[in-house]
């Protein structure tokens, strides 16, 4: 009858999980962010990329996951962050903003959408009727029968 050495288990252990480490093939991740012909992204992939060469190459993942992929737009080839593009004849071109419209240029000539919106939206207005609420927390709405302090009232807008 034979008695194992539980310690020298544990090293025979160790020395075959450091040949077997050292047998394994290189891990190698490619960072792929897909996207759609009109430049939106589909997806991320590490592994198992799918087919299709619509796709550039991240060397940093942190970049797409902390970025709100609205944000994100691939035009010719290249990411870009933050930054609007429409397509102009096949072209990407940039979108610019002021606070009344919308530009494009190219080869000087210029498209300008006028923003149909006022800068300064309000659904709400301070009123001597309407909504019960705190007074100075607008989105504390109070109930018919409740009571408090100090309240004002708001009432919608028409528009």
């Amino acid at each position: 009858m034979t008695t194992l050495d539980p310690w020298q288990e544990l090293v025979n252990g160790l020395k075959l999980a450091e040949e077997m480490e050292q047998q394994r093939p290189p891990v190698f991740k490619e960072y792929r962010l897909y996207y759609n012909d009109d430049g939106t992204i589909a997806g991320l992939w590490e592994t198992n990329h799918p087919e299709g060469t619509n796709y550039v190459v991240l060397e940093n993942p942190d970049m797409f996951h902390k970025t709100n992929t609205n944000l994100l737009r691939v035009v010719n080839g290249e990411l870009k962050i933050g930054t609007i593009y429409v397509k102009v004849n096949g072209e990407w071109e940039e979108v610019t903003s002021d606070t009344n419209a919308l530009r494009v240029e190219k080869g000087g000539a210029v498209l300008t959408v006028i923003n149909p919106l006022p800068t300064d939206i309000r659904l709400l207005y301070k009123s001597k009727q309407g909504y019960k609420v705190v007074k100075g927390h607008a989105a504390v709405v109070l109930a018919k029968n409740e009571t408090y302090p100090d309240i004002e009232y708001y009432e919608r807008t028409n528009n």
